[in-house]
C-alpha cells in the first residue's frame, strides 16, 4: 500500500507541471494554462490535489503506525 501510495504522489506532483493544453505565448496572457477558464481544468487540478494529499497523509500514517507495531 505504501509503495503504491508513493507512486500515486510522484505522479499527481509531476501531472501539476504538466498541465494539458499547454500554456500560452501571447504577451498579455503569457505563461498562464491555455485552459485556464474551463470546467474540466479546474475538475482536474481539483482531483490532482487531493490525489496528492491524500497519498502524502496516507503515507504519514503508515509511517506512523509502522512505529506502533
Amino acid at each position: 500500500m505504501s509503495l503504491v501510495a508513493v507512486l500515486l504522489a510522484t505522479i499527481s506532483f509531476a501531472a501539476a507541471f504538466t498541465l494539458p493544453g499547454g500554456y500560452n505565448n501571447d504577451d498579455p496572457n503569457k505563461g498562464h494554462a491555455t485552459l485556464i477558464k474551463r470546467l474540466a481544468l479546474k475538475a482536474f487540478l481539483l482531483s490532482d490535489t487531493i490525489t496528492f494529499c491524500s497519498m502524502v497523509f496516507e503515507r504519514s500514517i503508515t509511517k506512523n503506525l509502522s512505529k506502533l507495531a
